[in-house]
């Protein structure tokens, strides 16, 4: 588990096997809802699973580079505030650096 510094809320990076990371993201869980963003390769193969066992919504975005766009950022957003997220929903990112990086910027600038 990496744990960079930050001073409003906590960011956590997990490596590892499949059951060890969704043992840690169930206790991280426990307050409020979460909210899964997952590339649409994966939505089926990991996104669903984990999504049911956080009982998370779960949000699907384009595969790859073509995630990383205005369209997709507003897209994430409108569906946050539907959801009614707030400051402190996690989200959590699955797939590949562009789907990681687009759920990251989405994070540091909702509300």
């Amino acid at each position: 588990m990496f744990h960079p510094k930050t001073s409003l809320h906590p960011i956590e990076i997990y490596l590892g096997k499949q059951d060890d990371i969704e043992d840690k993201l169930i206790a991280l869980c426990l307050q409020k809802r979460p909210v899964v963003v997952v590339d649409a390769a994966l939505k089926h193969l990991y996104g669903e699973p984990l999504a049911r066992k956080l009982n998370a919504s779960l949000l699907c975005v384009p595969r790859g580079e073509e995630a990383k766009t205005k369209a997709n950022y507003d897209n994430l957003i409108d569906r946050l505030f539907q959801l009614r997220c707030d400051r402190e929903t996690p989200l959590i990112g699955l797939g590949g650096g562009a789907t990681t990086d687009l759920t990251a910027f989405a994070a540091s600038t909702y509300m």
